[in-house]
């Protein structure tokens, strides 16, 4: 399947690369499961936020912070809400991975590998 290496679910990051990524953030200690959700941590907010990734929700948003999203191919989660778009623009915008036109495939970049690489997210 073509966008099963990364692709965006909703605005998100999905497929190996979203679960790899959701995987390592877990391990990391950086999100941890509570119920239903994922919270961040501390640690992880300082993580996230070293990557560029905006971790403080607006006021008023409705929407949920940050919760396990079941990946439709690898059959696992990956990070789904607030959090998880936020954590894709950051993606985006490091050049790691780039919007393919007309689908929801991610291009993986070089750069983008070595980021994971760095992360320690095992692809």
């Amino acid at each position: 399947m073509k966008d099963q290496l990364a692709r965006t679910c909703h605005a998100h990051l999905a497929g190996m690369a979203g679960v790899a990524v959701t995987d390592r953030l877990v391990e990391l200690g950086w999100l941890q499961a509570a119920g239903s959700l994922y919270e961040l941590t501390p640690p992880g907010a300082e993580g996230l936020q070293r990557l560029g990734v905006q971790v403080h929700r607006p006021p008023g948003s409705r929407r949920k912070y940050a919760y396990p999203c079941l990946d439709r191919t690898e059959r696992r989660p990956h990070l789904g809400g607030w959090l998880g778009e936020q954590l894709l623009e950051a993606l985006l915008r490091m050049n790691w991975f780039i919007k393919l036109p007309g689908n929801r495939a991610l291009f993986l970049t070089e750069t983008g590998r070595g980021g994971l690489m760095s992360l320690g997210a095992q692809l």
